[in-house]
């Protein structure tokens, strides 16, 4: 008899192995003051052209540092083990996706706090019984202001530490409560450091791209009812990574999820 399965974390590898921000129609920006063009000019360049719309980049995080600062550090940032980390979760993307003068991001196929969503289980399951690897992307807007020296994808905005032909480096300061020092807290900084893909992220048939997160669940909605009818057992075709002891999945949940999003 099969081993009986039935854990989030399981389900979560079958979904990446088997295998949300809305549209804005505003122009893409790049803010260059004039006593900033010889800048511009040099080592941002590129980024500026593919800001405005001009190229197309996939940029991987590469590396990743993590430095705190409380009361016990004097004031400076001292390096932190993401191993001792535990459940730490970057602000930071891991790939940044630059397309049409847009900042792309993938709909979320699970959270750490939910696990996988229904939406993540039934793009899984479809990319499976289609022998695809299918992921679905929205845009937000995108902004590089060279004087402030930061890259703003939707509302969030990032420090840039370093620019080049090669890639660049993303900041990110939080702070937090208690800690070491209790009474004053203290502050976290996160150092990305990404490097330029070899092929764009649209350049795969699979990645799809949509105006907003509930047009991708009306995409998926369609073509599960098509290929699937009203029900799907994830067993069928998650059995390689994950047996589950109750494996279906009905597409009345998948509509749910997106009601709840409008």
């Amino acid at each position: 008899m099969k081993k009986q399965i039935f854990i989030a974390g399981a389900l979560m590898a079958a979904l990446s192995l088997s295998v949300a921000s809305c549209g804005d129609d505003d122009a893409p920006v790049v803010k260059v003051p004039a006593e900033e063009e010889a800048t511009a000019e040099g080592e941002y360049a590129l980024l500026a052209r593919i800001v405005a719309g001009d190229e197309d980049a996939t940029l991987v995080r590469s590396e990743i540092a993590l430095y705190n600062m409380d009361g016990l550090t004097a004031g400076e940032w001292e390096s932190v083990s993401l191993e001792d980390m535990v459940g730490f979760s970057a602000v930071t993307p891991s790939v940044i996706t630059l397309h049409a003068g847009k900042s792309w991001h993938e709909v979320a196929p699970f959270s750490e706090s939910m696990g996988p969503s229904r939406f993540g289980m039934a793009l899984a399951v479809l990319s499976a019984a289609h022998g695809k690897d299918y992921k679905a992307y929205t845009p937000a807007p995108v902004v590089l202001d060279v004087d402030a020296s930061t890259l703003q994808f939707g509302a969030a905005t990032f420090p840039l530490s370093a620019v080049s032909a090669q890639g660049l480096t993303l900041e990110y300061v939080s702070s937090y409560s208690g800690g070491r020092t209790p009474e004053t807290g203290g502050s976290h900084k996160e150092v990305s450091v990404y490097t330029f893909a070899a092929t764009g992220t649209f350049d795969k048939a699979d990645a799809l791209r949509f105006d907003t997160t509930i047009e991708a669940y009306d995409w998926l909605i369609s073509e599960f009812s098509n290929t699937f009818g009203d029900r799907v057992n994830l067993n069928d075709y998650f059995w390689q990574w994950v047996i589950l002891d109750n494996p279906y999945f009905y597409l009345t949940d998948l509509l749910h999820e997106r009601d709840a999003l409008k």
